[in-house]
């Protein structure tokens, strides 16, 4: 209040084109400062029914808090034709998952041989285009050995593990892993 009475009195004080500057500029930011800090209902629903008028005008879509499952069902197996489908056809539905606003698209899905209507290059420019995981399986026989070919993406894994302990860890360990073509395992980068 204190700090609202002296611009007052600063604004008597001064004459003509200094008085209209001043309380052109001052007024405004110290009405916006005492709204921020003592904001009352009805300044916050007005600022709400803005927003939600700004949203309307802008045609966004909410995001979404959940995690979108595509399954490839019956119907879908009826309509386009058995599994595996072609690379070509899995390329154009991650890019229009990317137009649906997916901010990650992670797929179920191991490509450990070649197309058989040799469209892997489709699939892997879908995949550069970014936001594709690709999995892989992790194998458990000492004889399998990870395959030369496989470009894997692992995450690090941070292990504590108290002095007491063994030494042995809590968790399997893989021998080896099936994984998605090299071609494919590079474009996806993750």
């Amino acid at each position: 209040m204190r700090l609202l009475s002296h611009a007052i009195a600063v604004l008597k004080s001064r004459s003509g084109n200094h008085l209209l500057i001043l309380s052109c500029g001052v007024i405004p930011v110290l009405l916006a400062a005492g709204l921020a800090l003592f904001r009352p209902t009805s300044v916050s629903s007005l600022d709400d029914a803005v927003y939600d008028t700004v949203l309307r005008w802008a045609h966004t879509k909410p995001p979404s808090d959940g995690v979108v499952i595509i399954d490839v069902d019956e119907r879908s197996l009826s309509t386009i034709g058995q599994w595996p489908w072609r690379r070509d056809l899995i390329g154009r539905l991650i890019g229009r998952l990317r137009e649906e606003g997916a901010s990650i698209i992670a797929l179920d899905i191991i490509f450990a041989e070649p197309d058989r209507y040799e469209r892997d290059d489709e699939l892997a420019e879908a995949l550069r285009q970014g936001r594709v995981v690709l999995g892989y399986a992790l194998t458990f026989d000492a004889t399998a050995g990870t395959p030369d070919r496989c470009v894997l993406h692992p995450l690090s894994l941070a292990m504590l593990q108290l002095p007491e302990e063994s030494g042995d860890t809590p968790f399997f360990r893989a021998a080896g892993a099936v994984c998605a073509l090299p071609m494919l395992a590079q474009a996806a980068g993750a």
